[in-house]
Formats: structure tokens, sequence, C-alpha cells
């Protein structure tokens, strides 16, 4: 029996490529709050939001990871739908 669309078991969120991006140029989560010129809470909160990230925040990742701000939103966007495809499961 062959199973259509199967589920993931696992997604992972925007915080899992962030820390990939952070480890992969060896910076610090501090390093990343200065660039990004937010506090932890704030950084916290946009993580924690089930709204999707804004454009403003994806065009900062963009630039400081060399990757494009559509990039990041749909990492978010995908993961977001996961979650609430995976809650009805």
């Amino acid at each position: 029996m062959k199973l259509e669309n199967p589920m993931p078991k696992i997604k992972f969120g925007i915080d899992y490529f962030i820390q990939e991006q952070l480890n992969m140029q060896n910076w610090t989560n501090d390093l990343l709050l200065e660039e990004l010129d937010l506090s932890k809470e704030e950084f916290d909160k946009v993580l924690e939001s089930k709204e999707p990230i804004t454009e403003e925040f994806a065009n900062k990742l963009s630039m400081l990871f060399s990757t494009s701000a559509k990039y990041w939103i749909n990492i978010d966007r995908n993961y977001k739908k996961w979650l609430t495809i995976s809650a009805n499961f």
C-alpha cells in the first residue's frame, strides 16, 4: 500500500536554519542580535510568533547571511503550514 503525501515526522523552523548559518560563520547569538539590532526578547518573540516573519526581518537575515529574503519567508511559511497540518493528524 502506497501512502499519498506522507507527513514528515519532523520539520524544522526558521530558528534551526538561523542556527545553522551561525555555526557556519562561527557567530555567537549575541553577535546575531547585535547585527539584527534586536534584544533577545524581541528575537524570541519573532521566532515564537504564529504570524509570518516580516519582510523587513527576512531582508535583515538575507543581508547577514547572503541569501534571499524569499528563502527565509519560504522556510517560515512552510514550517507554519506544516504545524497547522500536523496538528490535524
